[in-house]
């Protein structure tokens, strides 16, 4: 079995929204998945730690919760949904590096832009 290692980051939209991500190097591949808090939700690491695992962990490519960008500038294609632009084997060792001064990013957005990014969206009340 294959050994998968998941790196967490913790963060706060510019409108007070607490955030997780998880984060997976995979062939070359940065795939991310989120948890969000709801304006009902105390923040709690553990929960938001398994809903965005679980989402960055999720085999389906177009499941809502993710964000798949690819670590080289030469494979930009279609189904990436961003950039890093790191030469080729930049990232080797340095993995938690990557993924913190990536999704570092994330708290310069708002709870809606976050929704947006990572295809989830709100149902309206009615």
């Amino acid at each position: 079995m294959e050994e998968i290692n998941v790196m967490y980051f913790h963060g706060e939209t510019v409108d007070d929204v607490r955030f997780t991500i998880s984060g997976v190097i995979k062939d070359d591949d940065l795939q991310l998945g989120i948890a969000i808090c709801s304006e009902h939700d105390h923040f709690n690491k553990a929960k938001g730690r398994s809903i965005s695992t679980g989402r960055v962990l999720n085999q389906r490519p177009t499941h809502s919760g993710r964000n798949l960008i690819s670590l080289y500038s030469d494979r930009m294609g279609p189904g990436y949904r961003g950039q890093a632009g790191y030469p080729e084997n930049y990232f080797k060792g340095n993995e938690i590096k990557i993924f913190t001064e990536f999704v570092k990013n994330y708290n310069f957005f708002t709870k809606k832009e976050l929704q947006q990014e990572f295809g989830l969206y709100r149902r309206e009340s009615s």
